[in-house]
């Protein structure tokens, strides 16, 4: 019976990793077995015999077997090592396979009948088998086996599931994620390059944080801050730092700075695996390719560009513009009396404008304070997200101390009216008041005021649902005013 003569000697390429050498010059086991392992738990390889035996000779360790024989050979903890080269010796002729599978596959053919072949795959496996494609049984002669353990496979997690809302005038504010997660412990994280989408401003002081859990908080920054954002599809880069990868999962956070008023969006992603720096000790097992570190652009938060106040009559007139806006719910505004001590009791709501929404438009909004008594007033407008989020805008004084400097007594609106109108008038002083509705025969039919009444401009409602339509006439007397003025109510 023809057999199959093999001397093997396999070898890695030399990186920061163990390198283990197997020389058996001395015997690893004796008699005859099945299996062995060589070196320790977390260093050495371990030897099968598929229908055969292994044993020691002449610092050799020669395996026999059948026509259905093979050798495996793999490291004893479980992880990738590198297999570089495997010299072999065909000596009696005959046909093998050797077969590498794991991280990276590859296989080689050998016909029979040469000796001293070296072949170099160069791959990254868990494990190779050497077995013959002939139909005889064939022996295997091991010697000077080489490799480097002690690999970790890396799975990569993007952001697309990551989402946090904005807050204005914040630091370290969450604006992406990513995790890595480890087969063994070891392998270490050394740099990040992140790309970017959108053309933010007041957004700056970018870092890079590691974490234990999926919630930023208490963590360890990552290299140094990066005071300033890149620009539309441009990129920044933390590095000088090695942060162990755990094979439990280590979360990665960018933050970044919010100013007050920031504006527009801005997405950060990995462009591909270089783009993350692993130890020599660390082996992608994930594809990075434009990946995002969250589910959408973060949005800043709205942008104020005017806020003004002016004076109509007794009323203050408010008027605001917006650049863009995101998630705005709107505005509440809000007063102070100047005199009172600046303090959150102070301010009182005034008002409420609904917001836009979304815009990336120009918006205008306008509010009249008509409950503003004479004296000076602080007003200001607190934006509000559709998740509860706010900020206040810059804060606007007005005087409200505008008052007439004649008696006056305006036209009824509207005019013809059905069944109500108002009336407006104006007094420079404080003056008693008795104004009165006649109808087409000089008779009284309604006193509408007869009372002290404060100096400003001034209006009452007439409600004459009681009465018949016609030409009626209303009239004012303060004793140094008197005026007539006709109206029409029309039913």
């Amino acid at each position: 019976m023809k057999s199959i003569l093999l001397l093997l000697t396999l070898s890695t390429v030399l990186v920061a990793q163990t390198t283990y050498l197997d020389f058996f010059v001395s015997a690893p086991f004796s008699g005859y077995v099945t299996s062995f392992t060589t070196g320790t738990p977390t260093e050495g390889l371990s030897y099968t015999a598929i229908n055969g035996d292994f044993e020691w000779s002449a610092n050799e360790v020669i395996c026999y077997g059948t026509s259905s024989s093979s050798v495996i050979i793999s490291s004893r903890d479980g992880k990738v090592f590198d297999f570089n080269s495997i010299q072999i010796n065909t000596i009696y002729g005959g046909s093998i396979s050797i077969v590498g599978s794991g991280y990276e596959s590859f296989t080689i053919n050998i016909t029979g009948g040469t000796s001293n072949l070296i072949y170099s795959p160069g791959k990254l496996v868990t494990q190779v088998t050497i077995s013959s494609t002939d139909s005889v049984p064939f022996i295997i002669y091991f010697d000077n086996v080489f490799t480097t353990l002690g690999y970790s496979l890396v799975t990569f997690t993007d952001g697309k599931s990551f989402s946090q809302s904005i807050i204005p005038n914040s630091t370290n504010q969450v604006v992406g994620r990513f995790s890595l997660d480890a087969d063994y412990d070891g392998a270490e994280l050394t740099s990040a390059t992140i790309n970017f989408d959108g053309s933010p401003t007041g957004i700056s002081n970018f870092k890079l944080w590691a974490s234990s859990d999926a919630n930023f908080g208490g963590d360890s920054q990552l290299g140094s801050t990066v005071a300033n954002y890149p620009g539309n599809g441009s990129s920044i880069t933390f590095n000088g730092f090695s942060n162990s990868i755990s094979a439990s999962g280590t979360y990665y956070f960018l933050t970044a700075d919010i100013a007050n008023g920031a504006s527009g969006t801005a997405r950060g992603y990995l462009l591909n695996n270089s783009s993350v720096v692993l130890s020599d000790d660390g082996i992608f097992n994930s594809t990075i390719n434009n990946s995002y570190l969250s589910d959408n652009a973060t949005p800043l938060p709205v942008e104020l560009t005017s806020f003004t106040a002016d004076l109509n009559e007794n009323n203050v007139d408010l008027n605001w513009q917006t650049a863009t806006e995101i998630n705005n719910y709107g505005f509440e505004i809000q007063r102070s009396v100047v005199s009172v001590q600046r303090s959150e009791e102070g301010w009182e709501k005034v008002g409420f404008v609904e917001g836009s929404g979304n815009s990336n438009s120009p918006k205008e909004y306008s509010f009249v304070d008509e409950s503003a008594q004479n004296g000076k007033y602080s007003y200001r407008l607190k934006q509000i997200d559709f998740d509860g989020q706010f900020e206040y805008s810059d804060e606007i004084e007005v005087e409200v101390n505008n008052l007439p400097t004649e008696f006056s007594l305006l036209q009824n609106y509207p005019n013809p009216f059905n069944p109500t109108t108002t009336i407006k008038y104006s007094l420079p002083v404080d003056s008693k008041v008795l104004m009165e509705v006649y109808n087409i025969l000089g008779e009284k039919v309604m006193t509408l005021i007869n009372q002290e009444v404060k100096a400003g401009y001034n209006e009452v409602i007439f409600n004459a649902n009681n009465l018949s339509s016609g030409i009626y006439t209303y009239t004012i007397s303060t004793g140094e005013f008197n005026q007539v003025k006709k109206m029409m109510l029309l039913k």
